[in-house]
C-alpha cells in the first residue's frame, strides 16, 4: 500500500493517513466449509424465528456460537485482546465476554432476517433520532449519503426504520453480503437475507470490483433525484482508504462515501444503529453532518473520516458488544 502524502492540521483529534491500496479480483470458490456449517445452523435458526420468544433469540444465538466451536469454529475470543488494547480493559475476561457477546449478536441478526421473512414478518419498536439532519440534508436538493457504522443490528433494523419513516434508500452493496463469500452461497444462501432487506429498499447497488464505475454512476443517479444511499463504514472495497486512532487502536475506512458527498454536493451523515440497554427496543441515530465542504478531494475524505470516527468512538463505549469491527483493528505501536 502507498501513502498519499497530505497535511494534518495542528492540533487535531484524529490524525488521518490516505492510503492507495491494490485490490485483487475477487477469488471465490465454489463451495466451503463455512456454507456447509450455515447450512446446518440454518435450521436452528429458522426454529429460533418462529417458535421461541424474541426476549430468548440472545440466548439461542449464544448457544450457536458455542456449539462452533465443537466442529472446529475458531473461537470469538481472539478478537479478545484487540477489544481490550482499544477500550484499555484490565480484565482480559471481560474482553473475551464482549467478543462473545458480538458474534452470537450477528447470529441472533440471521434469526430476525428469518422472522422478518416468516409470514407474521417482524415488527421490532424502533427509535429513529436525529431525523431532522436527513430532513435538512434532502432540502439541500442534492441527496443524502447515509454512512453506517457496522453494528450488529445495523442492516436490517436501520432499513426497516426508514422505510416505515417514509424514505426511499438505495443500498451500495457487495455480492459477498449476506452470508457467505462463495460462489454457492451467493447465489442460493445470501438472497435469502439481500431479499429480506429488500423489503425495505428501493435497490441494492452491487459493486463490481473489476467495474466500480457502474457502482458509482448508480449511486449518482439516485442523489441527482435527490435520494438517499446508504453505505457500511468498512474497508472491504475500495482503492483508497483512512486509516486513524479509534481509542487506543487503529481503524481503516474506505473512503467511497466522502469522496461520493464531495463529488455530488450530497449530506454525507454518520448512523449508528444499537439495541438499547435492558431492552428490546432499537435506537437509529443519524449525527450531525459530516464536513465535505472543502475544495480538496483529500482534505475532505480526511476531515470526514475523522468526523466520523469521532461518533463510532462514543458510540463503541455504548456498546461496545454490538460493534463488529473488532477484528479489523491494528494496534498502535
Amino acid at each position: 500500500m502507498n501513502t498519499i502524502p497530505h497535511k494534518i492540521s495542528p492540533g487535531s483529534a484524529l490524525a488521518i493517513e490516505i492510503i492507495k491500496r491494490e485490490l485483487k479480483p475477487a477469488d471465490r470458490k465454489a463451495f466451503t466449509a463455512d456454507d456447509a456449517l450455515f447450512m446446518l445452523e440454518w435450521p436452528i435458526l429458522k426454529f429460533a424465528a418462529a417458535a421461541i420468544s424474541e426476549h430468548r433469540w440472545a440466548d439461542v444465538a449464544m448457544k450457536v456460537e458455542r456449539m462452533k466451536l465443537l466442529v472446529g469454529q475458531p473461537s470469538p475470543a481472539k478478537a479478545a485482546r484487540a477489544i481490550q488494547q482499544t477500550l484499555a480493559l484490565r480484565s482480559l475476561k471481560d474482553a473475551e465476554a464482549i467478543a462473545w457477546r458480538v458474534a452470537a449478536g450477528r447470529t441472533e441478526q440471521y434469526i430476525q432476517v428469518l422472522k422478518v421473512r416468516s409470514p407474521g414478518g417482524w415488527w421490532p419498536t424502533i427509535c429513529l433520532e436525529g431525523e431532522d439532519h436527513l430532513k435538512t440534508g434532502l432540502a439541500r436538493g442534492k441527496g443524502v449519503i447515509l454512512w453506517a457504522a457496522h453494528f450488529c443490528f445495523n442492516t436490517l433494523v436501520t432499513k426497516m426504520a426508514l422505510k416505515a419513516a417514509g424514505y426511499r434508500v438505495s443500498h451500495v452493496s457487495r455480492p459477498e453480503h449476506g452470508f457467505s463469500k462463495s460462489r454457492f452461497g451467493i447465489r442460493f444462501l445470501n438472497p435469502l437475507r439481500c431479499n429480506a432487506e429488500l423489503n425495505y429498499l428501493d435497490e441494492r447497488i452491487i459493486i463490481d470490483r473489476g467495474q466500480p464505475g457502474g457502482a458509482l454512476r448508480s449511486a449518482k443517479a439516485v442523489l441527482d433525484d435527490n435520494r438517499i444511499v446508504s453505505i457500511t463504514a468498512g474497508a472491504w472495497e475500495g482503492h483508497r482508504v483512512a486509516r486513524g486512532p479509534l481509542h487506543n487502536s487503529l481503524c481503516t475506512l474506505a473512503t467511497g462515501a466522502p469522496d461520493l458527498a464531495h463529488r455530488t454536493g450530497a449530506a454525507l451523515l454518520p448512523v449508528v444503529t444499537t439495541r438499547m440497554a435492558a431492552s428490546e427496543a432499537f435506537r437509529v441515530r443519524i449525527g450531525k453532518p459530516l464536513a465535505t465542504a472543502s475544495k480538496d478531494n483529500l482534505e475532505v475524505v480526511r476531515t470526514a473520516a475523522a468526523g466520523f470516527l469521532s461518533e463510532l468512538e462514543t458510540s463503541i463505549l455504548e456498546a461496545p458488544e454490538q460493534w463488529r469491527g473488532w477484528r479489523y483493528l491494528e494496534f498502535v505501536k
